[in-house]
């Protein structure tokens, strides 16, 4: 028998996303109607879905949308790119605080060239979140390959 599942769709505002109920296996011989008044909350549309047809369960899940065309979980990919996004933000905070540091130590000593330097790298972590690579990443594979060199 395969394993299935239950994808729902939330919709409330700020909450929109896929839910996923995962049947047991004890639960398998229900119908997919009885399991849906089970789990589902009253008012939510619901699919039946195939459990190994779900995209990797990682730091993108958030980003999981339904197509009700092909009745598929399937990654929104404005949604991953805002994820990513948010990653290398993460990422960048350290390295921000510690050209904070350098740059007070430049100013203090009056060093132009450095604080001009350290003013360059700073823009630069910024604009990690801008790149165009980001934009045109078409799946979430090449989305997380996506790191610039200045956040290693």
């Amino acid at each position: 028998m395969e394993k299935f599942g239950i994808a729902f769709v939330r919709t409330a505002p700020g909450d929109e996303g896929v839910s996923i109920v995962h049947v047991s296996d004890a639960e398998q011989a229900k119908s997919p109607d009885e399991l849906a008044s089970k789990y589902v909350p009253n008012g939510f549309a619901w699919h039946k879905i195939d459990i190994k047809d779900l995209p990797a369960r990682d730091e993108y899940r958030n980003a999981w949308s339904f197509d009700g065309a092909d009745k598929k979980v399937k990654p929104d990919m404005a949604k991953a790119r805002e994820i990513h996004k948010t990653k290398l933000r993460e990422m960048r905070v350290p390295k921000l605080a510690a050209l904070d540091v350098e740059y007070q130590k430049a100013d203090e000593a009056d060093d132009k060239v450095k604080k001009k330097e350290i003013a360059a790298k700073r823009q630069a972590l910024r604009d990690v979140t801008s790149l165009p690579e980001i934009e045109a990443a078409a799946d979430i594979a090449t989305l997380k390959a996506i790191k610039p060199a200045i956040l290693t």
